[in-house]
């Protein structure tokens, strides 16, 4: 993957996830870099992801692992959607 192509998927993700602030660490007073671990994991699986839904599970196994929480799969899926559209 190019570096420029990187970049921008790190950001549309970085700005998607911050808005969706799954955990409310930004609401909270966090730095923007919260959830950056969290992107840079889900961009890698990005590439291989044949369709929103498993983005979807990719999202919500990330979160779930980092954070020890058990997210809805149904706003997973809402977050892949706003990222899918964006990078697709």
């Amino acid at each position: 993957m190019e570096l420029s192509t990187k970049k921008r998927l790190i950001e549309v993700t970085k700005t998607i996830v911050n808005d969706w602030d799954p955990l409310d660490f930004l609401a909270l007073g966090a730095h923007e870099d919260k959830y950056i671990k969290e992107v840079c994991q889900i961009i890698k699986y990005i590439e291989d992801c044949q369709s929103v839904e498993e983005l979807a599970v990719q999202i919500k196994t990330v979160f779930d692992n980092s954070f020890s929480t058990d997210l809805s799969p149904i706003t997973c899926l809402q977050v892949a959607v706003m990222v899918w559209e964006e990078i697709r």
